[in-house]
């Protein structure tokens, strides 16, 4: 188990907002996800992944980390090897991933 820090950081998949100041062109990001170092992401009731615990949203950073871009039936073995109810459920796990790799790169 990881012990808690007293550094916030920010999930990987938190959804984020960038507001801009039209007169000095500076942007203020806010996090809409959790600032709990142990929680990758928050419980939400539409994505399964959120739900399964955080050993499973490791595993699956790894699966993404190799390949962010898997075939249907790579996601297929993955819904079946952990248990998601269809490979949908490990797709938008590597959608909201590329969606906030985008973000932090542009």
């Amino acid at each position: 188990p990881r012990r808690r820090t007293s550094v916030a950081s920010m999930d990987p998949l938190a959804p984020s907002i960038t507001f801009y100041d039209k007169e000095t062109g500076k942007g203020r990001t806010t996090y809409l996800g959790s600032l709990i170092p142990e929680a990758l992401f928050t419980p939400t009731p539409g994505l399964w992944f959120t739900n399964q615990g955080e050993e499973l949203i490791e595993k699956l950073q790894k699966h993404y980390d190799e390949n962010p871009y898997p075939s249907v039936a790579a996601l297929t073995a993955l819904a079946v090897q952990y248990g998601a109810p269809d490979y949908t459920k490990i797709e938008s796990f590597f959608l909201n991933m590329r969606i906030k790799h985008q973000e932090t790169f542009q």
